[in-house]
């Protein structure tokens, strides 16, 4: 669950940044509609999936994944409260 609303933050913040004129440097994100499915759908469905898993290696990737995610969303509230947004 912390991973999926990792995910939507980073969604929101991306899109928040692209607003102000930022670009995306994932060049499988660089299509906003492809972005929102991907971030809404497929990581969703994914983090979902691995949960259900009883293999530790599943186990220790959804942690990777999620701690990943916990540190962009860290840059994020930085450049939301320091900086006004403006270092994405």
């Amino acid at each position: 669950m912390s991973l999926y609303a990792c995910n939507l933050f980073d969604l929101v913040c991306t899109l928040y940044a692209l607003s102000l004129g930022a670009m995306e440097l994932n060049p499988l994100m660089a299509s906003v509609p492809v972005m929102v499915v991907y971030k809404l759908a497929v990581v969703g469905v994914l983090a979902a999936w691995l949960s259900r898993r009883r293999e530790k290696l599943a186990r220790m990737g959804l942690r990777l994944c999620t701690a990943v995610y916990a540190v962009l969303a860290l840059y994020h509230l930085v450049c939301l409260i320091l900086i006004g947004g403006m270092l994405w």
